[in-house]
């Protein structure tokens, strides 16, 4: 994936909200920051694709879906 495809990839699907948040839940504050190590062998896209657990045509799906 180009670096202009994964921009546009994660500006308009999964990170269309701030990364770094606090969420108040039944009383109890979640703060969620988050870091992004410059020497990882994966990018984002690919670890959340991992994580997740979606093949490569549900990522092509979602990105259809637009």
């Amino acid at each position: 994936m180009s670096p202009e495809e994964r921009k546009y990839f994660l500006k308009n699907s999964l990170f269309n909200q701030p990364i770094d948040f606090e969420k108040e839940i039944d009383g109890t504050v979640y703060s969620v920051n988050t870091f992004f190590n410059p020497d990882a062998k994966e990018s984002i896209q690919e670890k959340m694709i991992r994580i997740l657990g979606l093949k490569e045509q549900d990522v092509e799906k979602l990105s259809e879906s637009d």
